[in-house]
């Protein structure tokens, strides 16, 4: 069975392209820029463990938000992100698992 996690999102195109969403306990930040050099946006996710943050700290731009970043977690293709069918509300956040089972990272 699926569990889903809420998002907030910004830069939507096909799916977010930048968005957050809490899970057990844990703030993730996933980042698909924007590239100017091949007008197009990437083909992965960096994903980062942030801070903990309220909905004032995510209010106007969010350029430069995973500088606040605590780890970079890795990266992992667009296509391996499972949103709800809308693509605007949940994902599926056992991607983090997947990828925390392959890292050396520990989040605590």
């Amino acid at each position: 069975m699926t569990r889903w996690a809420s998002i907030l999102y910004r830069d939507f195109w096909d799916f977010p392209h930048i968005f957050v969403f809490a899970d057990r306990g844990q703030t993730y930040l996933f980042d698909c820029p924007f590239d100017e050099d091949t007008e197009d946006y990437a083909e992965e996710f960096a994903i980062y463990l942030m801070p903990s943050m309220t909905l004032v700290d995510l209010k106007g731009s969010w350029a430069g938000l995973r500088n606040r970043a605590i780890a970079d977690l890795g990266r992992v293709p667009t296509t391996s992100v499972r949103f709800d069918p809308t693509k605007r509300q949940f994902v599926d956040p056992s991607i983090v698992d997947s990828l925390l089972a392959h890292s050396a990272f520990t989040p605590g």
